[in-house]
């Protein structure tokens, strides 16, 4: 009401009524004196937000009556306008707006998506989908993907992707690389089974058959007679060998965090499950530590090979050695499947808790032990067992003349590989011993990379 009161320019005193009109016309000075007979014209701040005109019909006995009280009520006006001046007061509801916009633009935020979409409590961004050979991998799924090195008559080798739902490094799992070594096939396939992609975080890349050629042949080669594990990381104008090699390194392993790589024995040999790592490599290392109470032996890995390759690139590589070939053995499967499933915890890609677990035993070095003589060969000890120098590891006998002769430790250590009971010739690897000093390497266990003190042997 007030409002429509406080026009800006006020006019009475007609002689045939009194009206209120809002001519915003210029500021004029009341007057001084006789203004309630007269009351010519009273002005007020222009800046008032109502302009409205109310006629108002008197009788010619009351005009004196409402020039008086049209004045007075004027003058009111006008004084109130002077002791509290009219200023533009934004709403409240403005404030917090404005306030509000302010604030996440300051973030680079946007305050209407802001509001209208909010995230529960504990939930994660959504993971874009992992890319690899072409395709797409959406977080929560598994796929079945194919590789092949040449077109044609080529058959395509499995590649399986299991994308978790949650951020995470990329392990990636190949065997048979060596196409008659089985039980890491048996490894890889048993942990593709194993895992759930709403419990995942990152992305395992499962290769069972790196080299299906030899796989189909029986063979540890390709068809050409050519050891894949020598010619990583690949040529793309090499032979058939290179380019199997440069076309599976840089369209899977690149594309990988870390990277295990499963052999077994070879040639009528076995293993003790071991690992074989550089393991003066912190990131290396805090692989091997991730396997729990295994064996690992140090080394830098032979030039060629998809472990010295992939090092070389940047990605962290171990290679898990356990058993023998043409053969699968549940219980080397066993240890390796747990060994895995261990490194997947240490790397918070799965959530299983895992207990307190000893640290890996290391050899810095290796030692093989010959056969001098041929004949019938017949081992004493087993894989893993402590033994000392002049310790005997196995006897050769001629089964023509009878004659055994025996074959012993040349150094304390234990025995980390053995050859099969077989026939044997001369210069015949039949023993590897793993040793745990070396004056020329440092120490893996010491902190900080820091050599360690030579003790004698």
């Amino acid at each position: 009401m007030f409002d429509s009161l406080l026009a800006p320019h006020y006019s009475a005193c007609d002689k045939k009524g009194v009206y209120f009109s809002s001519a915003a016309s210029g500021r004029k000075q009341m007057p001084e004196r006789n203004f309630f007979p007269k009351c010519k014209e009273v002005t007020m701040k222009e800046s008032m937000p109502m302009n409205i005109a109310l006629p108002v019909r008197l009788s010619p006995n009351r005009r004196h009556h409402a020039r008086a009280t049209a004045c007075r009520l004027a003058l009111v006006m006008l004084s109130l306008t002077v002791l509290y001046p009219r200023t533009a007061v934004p709403q409240p509801s403005d404030l917090t707006i404005k306030s509000e916009e302010a604030a996440f633009r300051a973030k680079g935020e946007n305050i209407k998506n802001e509001t209208r979409h909010t995230e529960p409590s504990g939930a994660t961004n959504p993971r874009k989908p992992f890319q690899l050979l072409g395709q797409n991998v959406k977080p929560g799924s598994i796929e079945r993907l194919s590789w092949a090195p040449f077109s044609g008559v080529t058959e395509a080798t499995p590649v399986v992707v299991v994308g978790g739902v949650r951020p995470g490094p990329t392990l990636c799992l190949t065997a048979a690389v060596h196409g008659d070594e089985l039980n890491g096939i048996q490894i890889v396939q048993r942990i593709i089974r194993s895992l759930e992609p709403d419990k995942l975080s990152g992305n395992v890349i499962g290769v069972p058959i790196v080299n299906l050629q030899g796989f189909r042949r029986k063979s540890r080669y390709l068809s050409d007679r050519q050891d894949l594990n020598r010619y990583f990381p690949g040529h793309p104008q090499g032979n058939a060998a290179a380019r199997i090699a440069y076309l599976f390194f840089h369209g899977i392993v690149m594309q990988c965090d870390a990277l295990v790589d499963i052999h077994t024995a070879s040639f009528q040999r076995t293993n003790l499950t071991q690992l074989r790592a550089n393991a003066l490599k912190p990131a290396v290392k805090r692989l091997t530590q991730g396997f729990g109470p295994i064996a690992v032996l140090h080394s830098k890995g032979i030039r060629g090979t998809l472990r010295h390759a992939a090092e070389a690139a940047g990605v962290p590589a171990v290679t898990l050695e356990l058993g023998e070939s043409h053969r699968i053995q549940p219980g080397k499967v066993e240890q390796g499947y747990r060994g895995i499933q261990s490194l997947m915890a240490a790397l918070k890609m799965v959530d299983e808790k895992k207990a307190a677990a000893e640290a890996p035993l290391f050899f810095h070095r290796s030692k093989w032990v010959r056969a001098n003589d041929d004949g019938l060969f017949l081992s004493r000890v087993s894989l893993g067992e402590a033994v000392r120098a002049g310790h005997l590891l196995g006897i050769v006998t001629d089964p023509i003349s009878e004659e055994r002769n025996e074959i012993l430790s040349s150094h304390d250590g234990h025995v980390l590989g053995m050859a099969i009971n077989q026939v044997v010739m001369p210069g015949y690897r039949v023993f590897r011993i793993g040793m745990q000093t070396h004056k020329s390497v440092k120490n893996p266990l010491a902190a900080d990379g820091r050599k360690e003190r030579q003790r004698p042997q």
